[in-house]
């Protein structure tokens, strides 16, 4: 395992999703999500790494939590709508999106995910959420409810916990944002240049 502060995990999951190919507002949505999960006492980093490999499909948890948050106010959006997101990888992942969604509607929320049920309060309040963890894949639904019993205020966790491999392999992938080195670019002042005498 491997302990990173908020500030890293936030900065290694927006570089790393902007890496997999994600526009770098999606990718700044995408750390977000993963600040909560690892607030919640999740492995955020881990859950957005397995997302990331559903990128530009129909199974992105990215793609539909945003759907949700975004167009939470919107009567054509997919919470009025009944809108059923099939096959969604890593459903946790949706959930962050949920929650800021039932904060934007002032609204209790639940969110389906196959057999499983989560309950969102009006305040982002959550319950249930631990049937999420390990689910690979699920068909998920959010629908507004009259009320919520049991929701709990997030008590979040000081640090963040990711397996090793995990922080390497998106690392990786935040690698892929970096412009490389040349010889003109240090000439022009990038970095130390080809003498370093300070």
């Amino acid at each position: 395992m491997i302990e990173l502060s908020y500030s890293e995990a936030t900065a290694i999951a927006t570089k790393a999703a902007r890496g997999a190919g994600h526009e770098w507002g999606v990718a700044e949505d995408a750390a977000m999500a993963v600040h909560w999960l690892c607030a919640a006492g999740f492995d955020g980093l881990g859950h957005l790494y397995r997302a990331l490999d559903q990128i530009n499909t129909l199974r992105c948890p990215i793609s539909a939590g945003l759907r949700i948050s975004d167009f939470a106010r919107i009567t054509t959006g997919p919470i009025d709508q009944g809108t059923v997101f099939l096959a969604i990888s890593e459903p946790i992942f949706v959930l962050p999106f949920v929650v800021n969604a039932a904060k934007i509607r002032e609204q209790n929320l639940t969110l389906f995910a196959d057999d499983h049920a989560v309950s969102i309060d009006a305040f982002g309040n959550v319950s249930g959420m631990d049937c999420l963890n390990g689910l690979e894949q699920a068909s998920i639904k959010i629908t507004p409810t009259q009320s919520q019993t049991g929701c709990k205020k997030l008590d979040p966790k000081p640090r963040v916990f990711t397996q090793i491999e995990t922080f390497d392999a998106l690392t990786a992938l935040a690698h892929r944002t970096y412009v490389p080195a040349t010889d003109a670019s240090r000439d022009a002042g990038a970095g130390a240049g080809t003498s370093d005498n300070d």
